[in-house]
């Protein structure tokens, strides 16, 4: 009898967690302020300023060609080699 209440019991677990992920999660956040998106801001900067060094268009894909800009130099690799160990000075003077 123990052994088929444990067998439903685990039925019952697995049933409720399977339906628990079913369930389509809504989350409401607070509206943000209204603006210009930063294409928008781009292009009013190309059009009003210029920029010297762009010589492409105000299209979106001009936007992310100048997001991305000219390759620059090669940086450096970090070293994740771990420091070595500190040694206790008070144990080697027997302190």
């Amino acid at each position: 009898m123990k052994s088929l209440s444990v067998y439903l019991a685990g039925w019952l677990l697995c049933l409720l967690f399977c339906v628990s992920c079913a369930v389509d999660q809504h989350f409401e956040f607070p509206k943000g302020p209204e603006g210009k998106s930063a294409y928008e801001v781009w292009v009013e900067y190309i059009r009003n300023n210029g920029d010297p060094s762009w010589e492409g268009g105000t299209d979106m894909p001009d936007f992310f060609l100048y997001l991305k800009g000219d390759p620059g130099e090669a940086g450096q690799n970090p070293d994740f080699t771990p420091p070595p160990p500190q040694r206790d000075e008070k144990k080697n003077r027997g302190g």
